[in-house]
């Protein structure tokens, strides 16, 4: 459901189907992500938290619009918006 790009081992960043939502994790550690952005919709969010390692330290919205935050409340752990 979503396509990855790993930029390196701690960087990954994950794609809908058409390559228009983007959202990123960066591992701090082993334990420990950061995710920026939620993607744009249920499905997608549950598939973005799949891939996360460990827990979410926080949420970081890029911006306030519906495809970048419709899976924010999947995610456990502070949500920081621009």
């Amino acid at each position: 459901i979503l396509k990855e790009a790993v930029i390196s081992p701690k960087f990954k960043v994950y794609s809908d189907p058409e390559g228009t939502v983007n959202s990123t994790l960066l591992s701090i550690d082993d334990r420990s992500t950061i995710v920026i952005d939620t993607q744009a919709n249920e499905a997608q969010g549950r598939a973005l938290l799949a891939q996360v390692q460990g827990r979410v330290l926080f949420v970081f919205n890029t911006h306030e619009h519906g495809d970048h935050i419709a899976g924010n409340r999947l995610f456990a752990g502070p949500i920081i918006s621009s």
